[in-house]
Protein backbone atom coordinates (compact mmCIF):
# COMPACT_ATOMS: atom_id res chain seq x y z
CA UNK A 1 0.00 0.00 0.00
CA UNK A 2 1.54 3.17 -0.90
CA UNK A 3 0.60 6.59 1.01
CA UNK A 4 1.29 9.58 -0.39
CA UNK A 5 3.28 12.26 1.02
CA UNK A 6 2.80 15.83 1.35
CA UNK A 7 6.23 17.58 2.10
CA UNK A 8 6.53 20.98 3.17
CA UNK A 9 9.32 23.34 4.20
CA UNK A 10 8.23 24.88 7.38
CA UNK A 11 9.44 28.45 8.58
CA UNK A 12 12.05 26.51 11.22
CA UNK A 13 13.59 25.34 7.88
CA UNK A 14 12.12 21.89 8.76
CA UNK A 15 10.66 19.15 6.06
CA UNK A 16 7.01 18.96 7.51
CA UNK A 17 5.80 15.53 5.68
CA UNK A 18 1.40 14.83 5.71
CA UNK A 19 -0.60 12.31 4.72
CA UNK A 20 -3.74 13.56 2.59
CA UNK A 21 -5.43 9.95 3.39
CA UNK A 22 -4.32 9.84 6.58
CA UNK A 23 -4.24 13.48 8.48
CA UNK A 24 -3.55 12.37 12.04
CA UNK A 25 0.29 11.17 10.95
CA UNK A 26 2.07 14.09 10.63
CA UNK A 27 5.90 14.55 11.36
CA UNK A 28 8.94 16.78 10.81
CA UNK A 29 13.06 16.17 9.69
CA UNK A 30 15.71 18.67 8.83
CA UNK A 31 15.76 16.69 5.01
CA UNK A 32 13.58 15.46 2.98
CA UNK A 33 14.92 11.59 3.23
CA UNK A 34 14.86 11.62 6.85
CA UNK A 35 11.39 13.03 6.64
CA UNK A 36 10.08 9.95 4.57
CA UNK A 37 11.82 8.08 6.64
CA UNK A 38 9.98 9.14 9.83
CA UNK A 39 6.86 9.37 7.98
CA UNK A 40 6.42 5.49 7.80
CA UNK A 41 6.83 5.41 11.46
CA UNK A 42 4.39 8.51 12.16
CA UNK A 43 1.72 6.43 9.59
CA UNK A 44 1.99 3.49 11.58
CA UNK A 45 1.60 5.34 14.68
CA UNK A 46 -1.57 7.06 13.30
CA UNK A 47 -3.14 3.36 12.23
CA UNK A 48 -2.99 2.64 16.01
CA UNK A 49 -5.59 4.82 16.55
CA UNK A 50 -7.46 3.59 14.12
CA UNK A 51 -7.33 0.10 15.13
CA UNK A 52 -7.86 0.97 18.90
CA UNK A 53 -10.72 2.63 18.42
CA UNK A 54 -12.00 0.25 15.49
CA UNK A 55 -13.00 2.85 12.38
CA UNK A 56 -12.32 2.24 9.19
CA UNK A 57 -8.83 2.77 7.96
CA UNK A 58 -8.94 5.36 4.80
CA UNK A 59 -7.34 3.22 1.94
CA UNK A 60 -4.82 5.13 0.01
CA UNK A 61 -5.25 7.32 -2.95
CA UNK A 62 -3.94 7.17 -6.08
CA UNK A 63 -0.34 8.45 -5.98
CA UNK A 64 0.14 11.53 -8.52
CA UNK A 65 3.42 11.37 -10.73
CA UNK A 66 6.58 12.77 -8.92
CA UNK A 67 4.62 12.75 -5.43
CA UNK A 68 6.26 11.92 -2.66
CA UNK A 69 5.23 8.54 -1.27
CA UNK A 70 5.53 5.76 1.57
CA UNK A 71 5.01 1.94 1.04
CA UNK A 72 3.16 0.80 4.44
CA UNK A 73 4.90 -2.57 5.56
CA UNK A 74 3.43 -5.34 4.78
CA UNK A 75 2.63 -6.80 7.68
CA UNK A 76 0.71 -3.22 8.67
CA UNK A 77 -1.11 -3.06 5.22
CA UNK A 78 -2.46 -6.92 5.44
CA UNK A 79 -3.16 -5.99 9.35
CA UNK A 80 -5.26 -2.64 7.74
CA UNK A 81 -7.11 -4.49 5.03
CA UNK A 82 -8.33 -7.55 7.91
CA UNK A 83 -8.74 -4.44 10.35
CA UNK A 84 -11.73 -2.83 7.85
CA UNK A 85 -12.93 -6.35 6.35
CA UNK A 86 -13.71 -7.54 10.00
CA UNK A 87 -15.35 -3.87 10.75
CA UNK A 88 -17.38 -3.62 7.39
CA UNK A 89 -18.69 -7.69 8.04
CA UNK A 90 -19.71 -6.54 11.60
CA UNK A 91 -21.75 -3.29 10.18
CA UNK A 92 -23.20 -5.29 7.96
CA UNK A 93 -24.25 -8.33 10.73
CA UNK A 94 -25.40 -5.30 12.81
CA UNK A 95 -27.72 -3.94 9.65
CA UNK A 96 -28.86 -7.38 9.03
CA UNK A 97 -30.16 -7.61 13.01
CA UNK A 98 -31.84 -4.10 12.92
CA UNK A 99 -32.99 -5.01 9.49
CA UNK A 100 -31.39 -1.73 8.10
CA UNK A 101 -28.85 -1.66 4.63
CA UNK A 102 -25.21 -0.49 5.69
CA UNK A 103 -24.48 0.28 2.24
Amino acid sequence: MKYSVDLQLDTNGQYLAMFPDIPEAVTAADTKEEALVMAVDALESALDFYFDEKRLVPLPSRVKRGQAFVDLPVTVAAKAMLHNEMLEAAFAALGKKIEVSVR
